[in-house]
């Protein structure tokens, strides 16, 4: 739409490129949220989500990455010579384009705010909710064994004292 010969980089590099590093990224994730899930402990499901953060810091990079190559174009496109086929030049300045464009730019950027503050989150720790409410409840009922494993043994050493 714009010309080819104003890139850096082929058409074909930068979509292979992209598609290969983004599918990378969500197979990370995939697999590090299944093993997070079935996990049977915390350290089990630490490394979980230690492969899910590998899969969102790829994808963080890669859209940062493909924002920095987008941007290289269109500053190559405003200060280059466009393509003149008055086709392309009437879509190129038509209303829907421009918010094609401007909806393609808002979801890229907003996938990748996504990514950092998963990436974040995950980082410090902070497990996903499904996980949280698993091991909470868990815990939970380990803590009501204990108490009633303890008020047992308190009652059967009271019994012992009389």
């Amino acid at each position: 739409m714009y010309g080819a010969s104003e890139s850096r980089f082929r058409p074909r590099t930068v979509a292979i490129t992209f598609m290969t590093s983004d599918t990378l990224s969500l197979v990370l994730q995939a697999v590090g949220g299944a093993l997070a899930d079935t996990a049977d402990t915390l350290p089990q499901q630490r490394k979980g989500l230690d492969v899910m953060i590998a899969g969102l810091l790829l994808q963080a990079i890669s859209l940062t990455a493909f924002l920095l190559v987008v941007a290289d174009f269109a500053l190559r496109c405003r200060k280059g010579k466009l393509d003149t086929d008055t086709t392309r030049k009437q879509t190129r300045e038509g209303r829907l384009f421009k918010v094609f464009l401007a909806s393609l730019l808002l979801a890229t950027v907003a996938v990748l705010i996504r990514s950092i503050f998963r990436v974040a989150e995950l980082w410090e720790g902070e497990l996903p909710l499904a996980a949280r409410l698993r091991f909470s409840q868990a815990d939970w009922q380990t803590q009501v064994f204990r108490e009633i494993s303890g008020m047992t043994k308190s009652i059967s050493s009271s019994s012992m004292e009389l």
